[in-house]
């Protein structure tokens, strides 16, 4: 779980800003709102919703997670230097970008900073938090003429292989977790390095304004249990849908040779092996299922199909693609609730509310909440929907506010942060500011 995260110097962060879902000690709430943090009498909060007005940089904090997940498992080598994007401020394209992010993996609580530049990685420190206490697990270092060095005490006694790597050090674009992941075998990297390439590898995921989380027809092909609790969720919220059906149509190879470009279609079937499936998109964007078994492979057509029932109990079946962008957003983030039952999982959604009413929104904060109570699963959001903030079932440190100060830099604050007169007064202030961009895009 994402205990807090913070980033100085990039995109529209100037000074240093801290995102914190640590629990507030004097509010009170349900237990489901929370879970303990390991060596600390802490809590940290299950859900977090970020509020401000459009182009404020609440993007921008995603976007600085994504891109310290990105140095943690590997820049790509085709990216010129470091590949961040500083503060647009003149004095600030020499100074680093700096991130500090504290997260539970495996029942203990790492910290994990980077300083980078535009052209390399100044430092990386991998911490086990303990009672307030840091107990460093290795730290990187490069000087300015480009030699990295790497300090592990703790992991150089571990194996040979390790002992190895860590006299190497590795590229100085280039991190050293990243480094330990694609060098070594999980065996020999220690549970230390392990736990944390897990938690950036398969706990953090991202869903952004225009994307969805999971290749939506497949699964739920594939997945009866997801088929049955989509269907049971859009019955609960009152959608007018009673359930979803799929089906899935053989298809000859030479009708997916004229539906699928040729380049495409080779490398699909280079990428997949035996007994495994992949999810090809025709010219015309509908979605075809190849599979695998062995030297045969089976090409199909997915189509999607939602089953209506008015109030005279009526049904009416139409293809998912006639429904609304609305009821399309719903669905791409189901998988996302479902998943997280399972516990372990970080979602940041971007742009929660597009396409989205207010009350549904909070309905699937409420249905997150109940549904994954007592597994250690986070729901993270944000929002430029005033209303959600108070038809959300969420508490007053469970959300933040954004705004831009006079240098146009990017200013996060928690709403425990005003009094009662103040908080009206801040979120008033986000409205306003709100109101202005609205007018001034208008005129």
């Amino acid at each position: 779980m994402l205990v807090s995260f913070s980033v100085a110097n990039f995109r529209s962060f100037a000074d240093e800003q801290t995102f914190s879902l640590r629990a507030h000690s004097l509010l009170a709430c349900a237990q489901d709102h929370r879970v303990p943090i390991p060596g600390s009498d802490d809590e940290v909060l299950r859900t977090g919703l970020i509020y401000g007005p459009n182009n404020v940089g609440k993007s921008n904090l995603l976007h600085a997670l994504r891109y310290l997940r990105t140095i943690a498992l590997g820049l790509d080598e085709s990216t010129r230097g470091a590949g961040r994007r500083a503060f647009r401020s003149a004095h600030l394209n020499d100074e680093p970008s700096t991130f500090e992010l504290q997260f539970i993996a495996q029942d203990r609580l790492y910290c994990y900073e980077v300083s980078v530049n535009d052209q390399r990685i100044l430092r990386e420190r991998i911490s086990h938090v303990r009672e307030s206490q840091q107990l460093p697990i290795y730290e990187r270092q490069t000087d300015r003429t480009g030699n990295v060095a790497v300090s592990a005490p703790q992991l150089i006694e571990e194996n040979d292989q390790l002992s190895a790597l860590i006299m190497i050090a590795g590229k100085v674009k280039r991190s050293f977790l990243a480094t330990a992941r694609s060098t070594l075998e999980p065996q020999d990297r220690g549970c230390a390095l392990n736990d944390v390439i897990r938690w950036f590898e398969g706990c953090l995921k991202f869903i952004g304004q225009q994307s969805a989380c999971y290749c939506l027809s497949q699964h739920l092909v594939t997945d009866a249990k997801l088929r049955r609790f989509a269907s049971e969720f859009l019955r609960a919220t009152d959608t007018g849908i009673d359930h979803l059906t799929v089906t899935r149509t053989e298809l000859s190879e030479p009708v997916i040779q004229c539906l699928v470009p040729e380049n495409r279609l080779a490398t699909t079937l280079a990428r997949i092996g035996p007994s495994d499936k992949a999810v090809l998109k025709t010219i015309d964007g509908e979605q075809l299922l190849v599979e695998r078994e062995g030297e045969v492979v089976h090409f199909y057509h997915l189509e999607v199909r939602v089953v209506h029932k008015n109030k005279l109990r009526r049904r009416s079946t139409s293809p998912l693609s006639e429904e609304s962008s609305g009821t399309l957003r719903v669905l791409e983030l189901l998988p996302a609730l479902y998943q997280a039952r399972s516990g372990g999982t970080v979602y940041c959604i971007d742009e929660i509310d597009r396409s989205l009413h207010p009350l549904w929104v909070a309905k699937l904060f409420e249905y997150f909440l109940n549904s994954c109570a007592g597994v250690s699963s986070q729901l993270i959001a944000t929002t430029h929907q005033p209303h959600l903030l108070d038809l959300a079932p969420l508490r007053q440190d469970e959300i933040w506010l954004a705004e831009k100060n006079y240098r146009g830099a990017t200013q996060l604050s928690p709403l425990t942060r005003f009094n009662t007169r103040k908080r009206r007064r801040a979120l008033a202030s986000c409205h306003k500011s709100r109101r202005a961009r609205v007018n001034g895009q208008r005129r």
